[in-house]
């Protein structure tokens, strides 16, 4: 995924003319010729527009809700907005970036010796 934020770029109108309104069209040329009933013609047609309709909702939904912000972004933008000033900026970036790091080495400590966590789970 691109951090494009248009809902519809050009690569997706793109690839919507180029498949969904091929198919459509294909399927519409088989239908007036009789290959497929008018059922299969419709399903073709309400498939096909389905799917390109949940593309872009699920595209407007990752714009419009998009992935949380960490911790150390949130900080950046504070101190950028001058929220904060540098030594508190740099008091906060320090605990966080111990707290990750802490984080980190005890997953890293538990996925090496799994035995650790079955004598946990033992004692408890």
């Amino acid at each position: 995924m691109t951090d494009d934020p248009d809902l519809i770029t050009d690569r997706m109108l793109g690839f919507i003319v180029v498949v969904g309104a091929d198919l459509i069209i294909l399927a519409g040329f088989a239908w007036l010729a009789s290959f497929i009933s008018t059922t299969a013609f419709v399903g073709i047609t309400a498939v096909t527009v389905g799917s390109f309709a949940a593309w872009i909702g699920y595209r407007w939904r990752l714009i419009h809700h998009g992935t949380p912000e960490s911790a150390v972004d949130t900080l950046k933008q504070r101190y950028a907005a001058g929220e904060i000033d540098e030594a508190t900026f740099e008091a906060q970036l320090d605990k966080l970036i111990e707290s990750e790091e802490s984080s980190t080495g005890d997953e890293q400590a538990a996925e090496s010796n799994p035995t650790t966590d079955h004598a946990r789970n033992d004692s408890s």
